[in-house]
This record gives structure tokens, C-alpha cells and sequence, in this order.
């Protein structure tokens, strides 16, 4: 009985592996990695805290799902320069000028940090934050934005210092 199976032709996995390998990279490609699924429209605009620009803030917009669908995109975000102006860009696997056509939830700040790089726990500030905590907050943000198609998207934000401060205790 084992002469006979030296006979036997081997069974061949490996074409069929393989492709089944290569069909998971090319779905992969189509599904995952492309954001290609969400329209974009050019976004800028400028931030002003109490009426003055603010310059080296990071401008954040977070789109919202709409209707039945999970799905929002990515993030763009974008800094301001000297004069309070910034342009947005996405930050998916392929990055976009502009924003996810939607509304949008917006998260300004101007805290800077770095890890310590001998104790990776240890979080260094670089730049304090300047924007009241209400508009640094994604849950508690006042601040919202629709992008269009019209490709007339100026996001100009005049930010109220007061907002968010503790009123002095009354005697």
C-alpha cells in the first residue's frame, strides 16, 4: 500500500494561497486604503481670540456622520500663521487640500508638547495653551462649520476670551 502513494500526485495549495493572498491586497486597496469614497471642498478661514489674530493654533475639523451612515471621513486640520490664516488639509492614508464635504465639529488650540525622549511616560509642554478650554474640548466645543461644494468655505473663527473662565466667587 505505500508504493502506491508514491504515486499520487502531491496536492498543490500554494497557487490557490496565493491567490487568495493577492485578492485580499487588491480589496484592500479598493476598500482601505483610499479615502476616495468622500468628497472634498478647499477650506480656509482665520482665528482671532477677543478680536486679535492668533498665530501657531491648530485648527482641527472632526466631520460628523449624517443619516443612516457610520461613516464620516477623516480629519483635516491646518495651523494658523502670524496673521490668524489658515488652510486645511486631511490627514488620510491619502491627503487631500480641504475638508470632508459635511458639518463638522471644530477643536482649536495652541498647546504644543513632546515626550521626553529618555522617559517616553513624561509628556513636555512646548507651547502653553492660549484658547479658553471650551473650544479645545471635542465634546464641549461651541464651534461648528458646514463645507460645501460651492468651493466658498472661509471658516472664520472670532473666539470670546471670557468663555469658559470661572466667575469670582461673590461675597
Amino acid at each position: 500500500m505505500h508504493a502506491a502513494n508514491q504515486f499520487e500526485k502531491p496536492i498543490r495549495k500554494a497557487p490557490t494561497v496565493t491567490r487568495s493572498i493577492l485578492s485580499l491586497l487588491v480589496l484592500a486597496m479598493f476598500l482601505g486604503c483610499s479615502d476616495s469614497k468622500f468628497e472634498y471642498a478647499p477650506v480656509t478661514g482665520s482665528v482671532k481670540l477677543d478680536g486679535q489674530p492668533v498665530s501657531g493654533a491648530r485648527v482641527v475639523f472632526m466631520p460628523q456622520a449624517s443619516g443612516d451612515s457610520r461613516e464620516a471621513g477623516p480629519y483635516s486640520n491646518g495651523e494658523t500663521d502670524e496673521q490668524g490664516n489658515f488652510q486645511l488639509s486631511s490627514v488620510a492614508t491619502d491627503p487631500r487640500e480641504g475638508a470632508v464635504v459635511g458639518n463638522h465639529r471644530i477643536v482649536i488650540s495652541t498647546r504644543k508638547t513632546h515626550l521626553d525622549p529618555e522617559n517616553r511616560d513624561i509628556e513636555i509642554v512646548d507651547s502653553p495653551e492660549t484658547i479658553p478650554r471650551p473650544y479645545t474640548n471635542y465634546q464641549k466645543t461651541p464651534l461648528t462649520f458646514e463645507v460645501s461644494t460651492d468651493g466658498k468655505n472661509e471658516a472664520n473663527f472670532d473666539l470670546d476670551g471670557e468663555l469658559g473662565k470661572r466667575p469670582k466667587n461673590r461675597r
